[in-house]
């Protein structure tokens, strides 16, 4: 008798556990359980342990199963908010990339313009100077755009190194912002006025192919020379990391590799030369935008792909 008392007392703390789970999970889920499991309480479970032949309220089976679903909307719940959160998160890393990649564009545009009105400024300033004297005007351009070029290498690089100090990612004011923008336009004026002497060099050839040809292919190989040398790692390194070593040398060593824009612009002269052959031999505007846009099309996918 002992024995079936303590087993039924046992029992009867079993069945009351398992009602408070039940109950519960019924109110947190109650779409998900029985109906009756909300009126539940003690006294309810209490009478339900002495009248178990008649009425069955919370099955062990079904009590399990109630839980296995909780377990598995939760983990539900938990993806679904991750896969938001990424969601949120990827939004607004695209929304801020294409923001800045438009302020990118748009610096560098005015920095192009600024850069190609500025050596066009001083061009023709020091060609009034150099007016008098008995050159070829071919000469005279050279001249004239290998001085400016000259100049830009020296200020460009030192208007630089002066503003370093005052420019900081976390500066958001309006003077931060025009110092930005003016070391944006920098490397295009350096670029500007070295592309105008390639140009004024290739005018010597009168667009003749193989003369074209054998200057870009010098002037390639000194940059990418010059790139290769353990001197420009280091101003690169050194401009990237500051300190000390960022000195004004460094800079102007570090501006070689803004002479893209030259070299483009000498292998564009190159490239160019056929569809200019092309030209000489049609009369129709639409035939010479027609050429024009065959060779966009083609050098804009040797470009890309």
């Amino acid at each position: 008798q002992a024995v079936s008392a303590e087993a039924a007392a046992a029992h009867e703390a079993c069945c009351r556990a398992s009602f408070r789970v039940a109950r519960t999970v019924a109110q947190k889920r109650p779409e998900s359980a029985p109906q009756h499991l909300h009126m539940l309480d003690d006294d309810t479970a209490r009478e339900t342990h002495h009248n178990l032949g008649q009425r069955r309220v919370v099955p062990v089976d079904e009590l399990k199963k109630l839980e296995r679903r909780h377990d598995t909307l939760q983990k539900e719940h938990d993806r679904l908010k991750l896969t938001i959160r990424r969601r949120v998160h990827d939004r607004l890393v695209q929304q801020n990339t294409m923001a800045a990649n438009t302020k990118a564009f748009a610096e560098t545009s005015m920095g192009t313009i600024a850069g190609w009105i500025t050596a066009q400024t001083f061009f023709h300033v020091i060609l009034e100077l150099i007016a008098s004297a008995s050159v070829d005007q071919k000469w005279k351009n050279i001249i004239a755009r290998s001085t400016y070029a000259v100049f830009a290498s020296i200020v460009v690089p030192l208007i630089d190194w002066l503003l370093r100090p005052k420019t900081t990612k976390e500066q958001t004011h309006f003077i931060a912002d025009q110092v930005r923008l003016i070391q944006r336009c920098l490397p295009l004026f350096y670029a500007w006025a070295w592309k105008d002497v390639v140009s004024a060099v290739l005018a010597v050839s009168e667009e003749s192919f193989w003369p074209e040809l054998v200057l870009t292919g010098i002037i390639t190989i000194i940059l990418v020379g010059v790139q290769m040398t353990p001197f420009y790692a280091r101003a690169v390194r050194a401009v990237n990391q500051g300190g000390p070593d960022d000195t004004p040398a460094a800079r102007m060593m570090v501006n070689l590799g803004n002479l893209g824009l030259a070299v483009g612009f000498a292998w564009n002269s190159v490239a160019s030369w056929a569809p200019k052959e092309a030209m000489k031999h049609v009369q129709a505007p639409l035939f010479v935008f027609i050429i024009q846009c065959m060779y966009y099309f083609v050098i804009t996918a040797l470009i890309i792909f």
